[in-house]
């Protein structure tokens, strides 16, 4: 019973010490000292167990408190620290050095170097230091006949550079003292057409591969592209290095290959302002002719053929000549007017042209001075003459025609069957001014047309007086 009471009031000790402050501790202190002092005279022993049992009391409510007050601080550290550090050092420290140092060094430095540097540095090197010269210079080349080089091929260079025949950094062209090659075919050792100039004789050599073509459809194929156009343009500026007539230059050659008119390769035909032979040649590898502006030609003696224009003056032809092949003379006609194949030749003395060797066949005609506008009009007047005579199937062929001098020679052959006449006439024609040309009718010769221009029929000049 009175164990019972101490614990009770241990217990009441205990909560008035909890709940109250420092003066009701120290009352209640009192109270229980004295209550301990009445009970300590009558039982020594009873009033030592409420001692201890109210230490034991204060000691437990203690460690309570004490459990309370770590459980409390363990909790305020354990979500405080827990919550404020997580988002500070999992949010911002993942945030700014992720997305700040990815976007800036990522961005500015990739941008700068990559389009600048880069761009600048391809640009320039392509289109100036890589695309190749017109014409590429080896060794020494005198100024003048490389900048005529240039002005050749710059067109033809530049036209198969944009049609993507070649590349812009492909050599073309190349030059040296001597020689001028030319190659677009780039799948080969071999070079397309190369001019080689011998100083010491001025007559150069023109070789191109027998496969080097200008007739469109049988040329070579390159990127899908037929080179015969091109390949006449590489042509045509190549013969303007050692001609100021290319085109006529090329036209000869163009019979050679293509036609029956062959060059000789012995004698030299003057074609322009040039003389050209055929060379040597390789079936299936090579063609070559020979070419110089030297004078090459064996006239040795010239005549004065005359006339009348249209004007009413006085016309004068000088005609040179090879005094070993032919001669021209003044014969008579009398009052006679003489017909030739449908011809008419004046009355009184004419001139005529005829061959010194009785052993060949020609050449022997009556050269006149007569009155025309041109070729074309001169074929039309002649068959619509033999029409009017009653050949309505009056025709002419034409053979061939030549340039020499700056004069053009023509050559056909006419047809015509009239009531009194059957004619089968070879007709050379030249026009000499603008309205007058110089007539060879009924002409016969056994040597290539170019030959008997050169050496029989050659206009050297004239003058209207």
């Amino acid at each position: 019973m009175r164990k019972l009471l101490s614990l009770l009031l241990a217990a009441m000790m205990t909560f008035a010490m909890v709940g109250c402050s420092g003066d009701n501790t120290e009352k209640t202190t009192e109270s229980s000292s004295e209550l301990e002092t009445t009970e300590g005279t009558g039982n020594e022993i009873q009033t030592t167990t409420k001692s201890e049992m109210t230490e034991e009391n204060e000691s437990a409510t203690k460690e309570s408190e004490q459990e309370t007050t770590t459980e409390k601080q363990a909790e305020v550290q354990t979500q405080k620290p827990t919550e404020k550090p997580t988002e500070a050092q999992t949010q911002k420290p993942t945030e700014a050095p992720t997305q700040k140092p990815t976007e800036k060094p990522t961005q500015k430095p990739t941008e700068a170097p990559t389009q600048k540097p880069t761009e600048a540095p391809t640009e320039a090197p392509t289109q100036e230091p890589v695309e190749a010269p017109i014409v590429k210079k080896e060794g020494t080349v005198a100024d003048a006949d490389y900048k005529k080089a240039v002005s050749a091929f710059e067109n033809i260079v530049k036209k198969m550079r944009t049609d993507g025949l070649v590349k812009s950094s492909d050599v073309c062209v190349t030059m040296d003292s001597t020689s001028i090659k030319v190659d677009i075919t780039f799948d080969n050792k071999d070079t397309d057409i190369v001019l080689i100039k011998d100083s010491s004789t001025n007559v150069c050599t023109l070789t191109f591969d027998y496969d080097f073509m200008w007739l469109e459809g049988y040329a070579t194929v390159i990127k899908g592209k037929d080179t015969a156009l091109y390949n006449k343009d590489i042509l045509l500026a190549l013969l303007s290095i050692v001609s100021n007539e290319p085109q006529i230059l090329f036209d000869r050659i163009d019979l050679d290959c293509f036609s029956p008119a062959s060059l000789d390769t012995e004698k030299w035909t003057e074609i322009g302002d040039s003389f050209i032979k055929s060379g040597g040649m390789k079936v299936d590898e090579y063609i070559s002719y020979n070419i110089t502006k030297e004078a090459k030609d064996t006239r040795d003696s010239s005549y004065v053929l005359t006339g009348t224009t249209s004007a009413g003056k006085t016309i004068e032809c000088v005609i040179e000549y090879d005094s070993s092949l032919v001669s021209y003379q003044l014969v008579d006609n009398g009052n006679n007017d003489w017909v030739i194949n449908g011809e008419k030749l004046p009355s009184g003395i004419v001139t005529k042209l005829e061959n010194v060797d009785e052993s060949k066949i020609g050449p022997v005609c009556y050269p006149m001075i007569k009155t025309c506008t041109s070729y074309e009009n001169y074929k039309k007047e002649w068959i619509d003459k033999y029409i009017a005579l009653g050949d309505p199937n009056a025709e002419i062929t034409e053979y061939n025609s030549h340039t020499v001098n700056g004069y053009t020679y023509y050559w056909f052959e006419g047809s015509f069957k009239t009531e009194s006449e059957i004619g089968d006439p070879d007709i050379v024609y030249v026009q000499i001014t603008e309205n007058e040309y110089i007539q060879l009718y009924n002409v016969m010769f056994q040597e290539r047309f170019e030959d008997f221009v050169n050496g029989s029929f050659y206009v050297k000049e004239v003058k209207i007086k």
